[in-house]
């Protein structure tokens, strides 16, 4: 293979698979999961629920949120609804202010937020329901850290975001490249 070739393919690859983020993964996509729940919903939970793959509940429990000074999967959901910027992606929790931390520390202080683990073999799966009143909504993220697979609220099914790396354009989840070898990416990094 041409060694322009293949490091313009190991650039692009690399512009598609490193996406900015705000803080440890997991947490922050719990919280873009019920930002993009709370946006759905288009009012103010009264209770959030999440459910998590083994993999997610066992990364997200401890790890600090930013801006939060804490850690918590309840926390980071509840932080989401309250602060987050569903269409920021894994910056989701960029702009959060400090009321909105003490609103979301309320609402998992007065036990409205469930944490529980969720019966799948996937790796990387987040649901968070939200409701409010008669209304609910629900988010999942399933397989990459920003790939929904549904939205609702309702119980109908809404577009999903789109998470697309800007610099490149790409769909994140895009099919694999193939083609590569070990001495040639050893060569380029």
């Amino acid at each position: 293979m041409d060694t322009n070739r293949s490091w313009e393919r190991y650039a692009a690859l690399l512009t598609r698979e490193v996406v900015p983020a705000l803080g440890c993964t997991d947490p922050v996509a719990i919280a873009l999961a019920s930002a993009t729940a709370r946006a759905a919903l288009q009012l103010e939970p009264d209770r959030i629920a999440v459910l998590l793959s083994r993999n997610m509940l066992k990364n997200a429990m401890a790890v600090g949120i930013p801006g939060a000074g804490a850690s918590g999967v309840d926390l980071a959901a509840a932080l989401g609804a309250f602060g987050g910027d569903p269409s920021a992606g894994l910056q989701v929790l960029q702009g959060v202010l400090p009321a909105d931390v003490e609103r979301a520390q309320l609402f998992v202080r007065e036990g409205r937020v469930t944490v529980a683990l969720k019966d799948t073999t996937e790796a990387l799966y987040i649901e968070v329901r939200q409701t409010s009143g008669d209304h609910d909504s629900r988010a999942v993220i399933q397989g990459d850290y920003a790939r929904f697979t549904v939205v609702e609220v309702d119980g109908r099914g809404m577009p999903a975001p789109v998470q697309v790396s800007p610099e490149s354009g790409a769909d994140p989840v895009a099919a694999p490249v193939t083609g590569l070898d070990v001495q040639s990416i050893y060569d380029y990094a």
